[in-house]
């Protein structure tokens, strides 16, 4: 009986210590307007976070759409380049036909220049 005695008044004691450091320290920071700053900081802090991804988000999707008008850009681009190019080609075809064909027609006025000098 004295070890229960014993163990309930270190119980007591300890309660009432407990009891004591809590009173002394309690936290005063849900007083006056201690608790006004913390809620209003708190939500200042939610509300830029809030705003912060939103803005990220924003400048993604502005990203991926300047990303894909690029895109679209050199793709239009390129198709124009190679139509150019097969222009130029058959330009340089036609051009190389158009020589011949001058050739040709430079030997006959020749031929003809020579077969009226024979005749006068």
């Amino acid at each position: 009986m004295n070890i229960g005695n014993h163990l309930t008044d270190s119980l007591n004691s300890l309660f009432l210590v407990t009891a004591q450091v809590n009173d002394e320290y309690r936290n005063t920071v849900w007083e006056g307007w201690g608790s006004v700053m913390l809620v209003v900081g708190g939500m200042v802090l939610t509300f830029g976070l809030v705003a912060m991804l939103i803005w990220q988000i924003f400048r993604t999707r502005q990203a991926t759409i300047e990303s894909r008008a690029t895109i679209a850009h050199e793709e239009a681009y390129r198709k124009l380049a190679e139509e150019a190019t097969s222009l130029q080609n058959r330009t340089a075809a036609e051009l190389g036909h158009l020589t011949e064909g001058m050739a040709d027609v430079r030997v006959r006025v020749t031929n003809i220049e020579r077969l009226l000098r024979e005749v006068e």
